[in-house]
């Protein structure tokens, strides 16, 4: 499948989110997606680490006509209770095996009940992806919940 034919969009993070000055993160001036009704909460654990990136186990977009979003929301670091935003990025693994991301996003969300942050939209039912977010110092463990 080559990326003019997918049919996900990557989301800009928008000013929803923490300030941007000197992380390097590039940011569209479009406002950020709106999550989609309906969608189901997860927690994913975390399966490995690689190359600055915790990455979640699988997942699979449950069967649901109304949520066509993946979102993060909640975001909370155990050892600095201050930290509510990082940056988040999606892998999916479609059935003929080409992994593909979603651009990654800076999202903010403090718990409970925080904004969710749309991390890609147009999801198909019954795709696997995993969650990665970039650690902002080694052993960092993150608490976030992921809606699909």
């Amino acid at each position: 499948m080559s990326p003019s034919t997918r049919t996900l969009r990557r989301v800009a993070a928008g000013a929803a989110c923490c300030a941007l000055t000197g992380t390097g993160l590039t940011v569209a001036a479009s406002p950020p997606a709106t999550a989609a009704p309906g969608c189901r909460a997860v927690r994913p654990q975390a399966d490995y680490y690689e190359g600055g990136r915790v990455v979640s186990e699988p997942l699979t977009v449950p069967a649901n006509a109304r949520c066509t979003t993946i979102s993060v929301k909640n975001i909370k670091d155990p050892q600095n209770r201050d930290d509510h935003c990082q940056t988040f990025l999606i892998e999916f693994t479609p059935a003929d095996g080409e992994r593909w991301y979603t651009e990654p996003v800076l999202a903010c969300s403090a718990p409970p009940g925080g904004p969710e942050v749309v991390l890609a939209t147009d999801v198909p039912d019954g795709i696997t992806y995993r969650v990665l977010f970039q650690i902002d110092y080694l052993g960092q463990s993150l608490r976030y919940g992921i809606r699909h």
